[in-house]
């Protein structure tokens, strides 16, 4: 018998507005600190990690609220997609990680976004979803095409 070990429990949330002048449907994203290690300079959907006790729902709400400043209750919360990743070459299992995607209409929220965590993001922005940044984050933009042809989970990087 192996012995456990932990994966990374990530969770990720498609915030959607229609543009009120324009009528064209917008994403909100977060630029990443230059400085970040990981990924820094990159546009990122909101994104956090579950903690220990805590349902997908509950943490994608909590980091909400933590990064940008808006309140959901978890049950608003549509899941999209899940996507179950191997390790990438030369990491060990710590690398195994599963992503859950979350879809939510301003509707549904209170508050305006707003960056909470300035150490960790330069910027929040609305951006039409037919027109996102060229350095959006790769893992995301990926996860975004798989959303766009219907999937709604996906395991990656298995031989």
């Amino acid at each position: 018998m192996s012995d456990r070990h932990g994966i990374a429990q990530g969770v990720a949330i498609l915030v959607r507005r229609e543009n009120p002048e324009t009528s064209r449907k917008e994403l909100l994203l977060m630029l990443r600190a230059q400085d970040l290690s990981y990924m820094g300079g990159y546009w990122s959907l909101v994104v956090g990690h579950r903690e220990p006790l805590e349902s997908p729902s509950q943490a994608m709400a909590r980091e909400l609220n933590e990064e940008a400043g808006l309140t959901v209750v978890p049950e608003k919360l549509a899941p999209l997609l899940t996507i179950h990743t191997a390790p990438e070459e030369g990491e060990g299992p710590e690398g195994e990680r599963t992503d859950t995607y979350f879809e939510v209409s301003v509707a549904e929220l209170s508050g305006e976004p707003q960056n909470k965590e300035p150490e960790r993001c330069d910027e929040i922005r609305w951006f039409a979803e037919d027109a996102l940044p060229e350095n959006l984050m790769p893992r995301q933009r990926q996860a975004l095409g798989y959303i766009a042809a219907g999937k709604t989970y996906v395991e990656t990087g298995w031989q």
